[in-house]
């Protein structure tokens, strides 16, 4: 009788050894699998985002419909091409949108025609990690203000698009009720500098 109660003790504890082991591997193949497909919905890589918004600390801030006219510009992955004829010319939020897109792909110091003020520090599709963007993306997104300081109100967030070299910074401007989205192409180093 002790043998019988050994053995369907033994057997008992086995099962359930064995029922836990294949619910946790079952637990852990679905949680991996479910973390493969958010990751493979999610439209971005890395994302800056302040607890609170970049506040402009400057007590004037001009509406963005003020803006200067500039030259349009079109973009592609090899760079600006400048159209230069009359008729394109922009002004206004366009030419804003413009000379955020043109920042983000001017490295600070890199080319003579610039002074030392213009341009940013990183270029943000560069980043290899989370960490290395937010980085990045705060130092960034502090140069834009103090270069555009009299346009923007506040920044919101700064977003790498996944498996692109798109860009996407979030800001209030004065004279826009609501927060604009600027999209940007940003062609990293290692493709503009080919030797």
């Amino acid at each position: 009788m002790e043998d019988i109660v050994t053995v369907d003790f033994i057997q008992g504890l086995l099962t359930g050894i064995i029922l836990s082991l294949v619910s946790f591997l079952g637990r852990t193949v679905w949680n991996k699998f479910k973390g493969y497909r958010e990751n493979k919905k999610r439209l971005f890589y890395y994302i800056w985002k302040p607890e609170n918004p970049m506040l402009n600390d400057d007590e004037i801030i001009k509406k963005i419909s003020d803006y200067k006219k500039t030259w349009k510009m079109t973009m592609n992955e090899e760079g600006f091409d400048v159209v230069i004829d009359s008729s394109e010319m922009i002004d206004g939020f366009d030419a804003f949108e413009q000379c955020i897109i043109k920042l983000l792909n001017t490295e600070r110091d890199k080319y003579e025609i610039y002074s030392t003020n213009y341009g940013v520090s990183y270029i943000l599709t560069d980043a290899n990690s989370e960490d290395e963007f937010k980085s990045m993306a705060f130092i960034v997104a502090k140069e834009i203000m103090k270069n555009q300081e009299e346009w923007i109100k506040e920044i919101h967030s700064i977003k790498k698009v996944k498996d692109k070299n798109i860009i996407v910074i979030e800001l209030g401007l004065k004279g826009i009720h609501e927060i604009v989205k600027i999209k940007a192409i940003v062609i990293p180093s290692k493709m503009r500098h080919k030797e």
